[in-house]
């Protein structure tokens, strides 16, 4: 019996991810601005994990399917951005960038909240979740600083002035240092 409960969560979480990129990838085909697709987004990843959380009755369950969307969207956007002839059906934008986070950040502040409200006093594991769920986040924070610290005008917009022209920024954080030194 309870290897048949551990086969139906697992065929529940891979069919709810399944879905969640559909919906979200159709979305964001369809609709050109960025707030019916991160809303879009947002809802079909609390409805999802809400049904995980109330059929699994573990947090466990939540992590796998935040880490399978996160993964197959991140997949895609990688595909689509480097796309040699740019001719896929689905368009590179950073609106893409945006669902990545919106698929990490949803469900865990959903999971969050039922963990500190008390009505999640039934289901398991939140420990485990939080922790796994804050190593995914530095990862890809040391994976966005280092990008942002090595390549070639990675955040134009994150300075006012150009200190450098087309070079890379081997010394992490020299540009805000020469920012602070400058006011």
């Amino acid at each position: 019996m309870q290897r048949r409960s551990y086969i139906q969560i697992s065929s529940l979480i891979v069919f709810l991810s399944i879905l969640t990129i559909l919906i979200e990838l159709t979305a964001y085909y369809f609709f050109a601005s960025f707030y019916p697709v991160l809303g879009i987004a947002s809802f079909v990843s609390i409805l999802c994990c809400h049904i995980l959380l109330e059929k699994s009755s573990t947090y466990e369950a939540c992590f796998t399917y935040i880490l399978l969307t996160v993964f197959i969207i991140l997949t895609v956007t990688v595909l689509t951005y480097f796309s040699a002839d740019h001719t896929s059906f689905i368009s590179y934008s950073h609106l893409l960038h945006a669902i990545i986070a919106v698929n990490w950040l949803v469900p865990s502040v959903h999971c969050f909240i039922r963990y500190m409200t008390g009505y999640g006093t039934r289901i398991n594991q939140y420990n485990a979740f939080y922790r796994n769920s804050s190593i995914i986040f530095l990862l890809f924070y040391l994976g966005i600083l280092i990008y942002g610290s090595f390549a070639e005008d990675a955040f134009p917009w994150a300075y006012r002035a150009v200190i450098w022209e087309n070079t890379a920024n081997y010394t992490p954080f020299l540009a805000l240092a020469k920012q602070i030194e400058d006011y």
